[in-house]
């Protein structure tokens, strides 16, 4: 059964942003530890209903810097936020093609406006680089940019998810030291606004039509 995040309890977290201390990948695995639900520490990224947990209770703590995102994680409805756990590691061959139909599928359901796509095994940059090189293989993915910056690259990917040319921006995190705070979640996550804007916005969000962003 798949219990509500809140479910979860507070955790004690070893991260500090400020005066506020957030829950890391390993705060986790002590937390599931010490409650007994798992007997080691790799069993909780082996159960995707756990991984599901631990990624929308990150996102409901509030250090990915959003608060509508914070209060979505908290109440939307799973139907609205649809997550899928990658089990197998970095998908290849059958698997990518399996992908490529759950992202069709998301795109087509009414109602369905977020999917997150978890990757709870890839934890290294190289793992991290060639999940992004199997990604671009979806016939649907465009790399839009691409940036060097010193030893660093940048890389802008966007899918498309409308007829008249809409395109949703994706957004990154996971467990790596090199991306932003806000973007340092404990799996590594590949989020995608499945719906075009819709025809009342915020006023201070990007106006432009044919950009698809989770702030929508």
């Amino acid at each position: 059964m798949k219990a509500n995040p809140t479910t979860i309890g507070p955790i004690q977290g070893s991260r500090m942003i400020g005066q506020r201390a957030f829950p890391v990948r390993s705060d986790y695995e002590q937390h599931f530890l010490t409650s007994r639900i798992i007997p080691e520490a790799g069993e909780l990224w082996r159960n995707p209903q756990l991984v599901e947990q631990v990624q929308q209770h990150w996102h409901g703590c509030g250090q990915n810097g959003c608060v509508f995102a914070q209060h979505a994680a908290r109440t939307a409805d799973p139907l609205a936020w649809r997550r899928l756990v990658g089990q197998q590691g970095i998908p290849r061959g059958w698997a990518l093609q399996e992908l490529e139909h759950a992202i069709h599928a998301a795109i087509e359901t009414p109602g369905c406006e977020i999917l997150s796509l978890l990757f709870p095994s890839v934890t290294t940059e190289m793992e991290l680089a060639e999940l992004v090189h199997q990604f671009l293989k979806l016939q649907f993915v465009r790399l839009v940019d691409e940036q060097l910056h010193d030893s660093r690259v940048t890389l802008a990917l966007r899918i498309d998810i409308a007829p008249e040319g809409a395109l949703s921006w994706l957004m990154g995190f996971g467990p790596f030291d090199f991306l932003p705070p806000t973007r340092q979640a404990p799996v590594t996550e590949i989020a995608i606004r499945t719906k075009p804007k819709p025809d009342k916005q915020f006023h201070r969000l990007n106006p432009d039509p044919t950009a698809a962003h989770l702030a929508d």
